[in-house]
């Protein structure tokens, strides 16, 4: 009997140290794979807007296709943060007192997309207002 709870224990032990084996290695190629994340990531983000993709491409061994498209977004990236930059002068000049002309002049933009500009920026800072009953479910005296 007491050999039979022997060779069993003995077998349960087997198991557990294959799988024990089998998640040493899960670990292990995790810890690859996010190495390489982590390398591929820092390699995406050190694509600029002003390099050549091709030129990129060749010295990093990838593929072209994927060097555009990284490249169209960092030039993606690098717009939007011009753009806020000039909406934020654009907000603060017209805060200081100047029309919409005369900002519109200064930008070089049309004084009804200096209006537009202005008018998101106060959109995007006013609270929204609660949504007003409809006058049926007033009538029906459904409104809470």
């Amino acid at each position: 009997m007491r050999d039979i709870k022997l060779t069993s224990l003995e077998e349960q032990l087997e198991i557990h140290e294959r799988e024990a084996k089998q998640l040493r290695k899960y670990v292990r190629e995790r810890r690859n794979f996010l190495r390489k994340l982590r390398e591929f990531n820092e390699l995406i983000n050190s694509i600029q807007h002003d390099v050549d993709p091709e030129a990129f491409a060749t010295e990093h061994g990838l593929n072209l296709d994927t060097v555009l498209a990284w490249h169209k977004k960092a030039v993606q990236k690098r717009d939007a943060v011009a753009l806020e930059r000039r909406n934020r002068e654009i907000r603060r000049l017209a805060n200081s007192g100047m029309t919409n002309k005369e900002l519109g002049f200064r930008f070089r933009l049309h004084p009804n997309s200096v209006g537009r500009i202005l008018n998101r920026a106060q959109r995007e800072l006013t609270p929204r207002k609660l949504p007003i009953v409809p006058y049926w479910k007033y009538r029906l005296g459904l409104e809470d």
